[in-house]
């Protein structure tokens, strides 16, 4: 993702099977959440567009890793050492 938050919508497709994303991308995911992400038309590749992530990242979105972090206390890890 570029600091403008956007990137051509090919180059989602280029690595859509690594990224496990569903064969209705644009359907389920980009009309799907509006509020998360949209399409426009890229104004320099005809017939081609560019995915805009609306939503702020800094200040709407948790990293899966830091939520489950959050969840792990160091008490709870006691319990799940393997001893040498």
């Amino acid at each position: 993702m570029s600091a403008s938050r956007s990137l051509p919508l090919r180059a989602v497709f280029s690595v859509w099977r690594e990224l496990a994303l569903s064969d209705d991308f644009e359907d389920s995911v980009v009309a799907g959440h509006p509020h998360l992400c949209r399409l426009a038309a890229n104004p320099t590749e005809p017939n081609s567009y560019i995915l805009h992530l609306v939503a702020d990242p800094a200040t709407e979105f948790t990293p899966a890793v830091d939520k489950t972090r959050r969840k792990i206390t160091p008490s709870s890890c006691s319990s799940h050492r393997v001893s040498s």
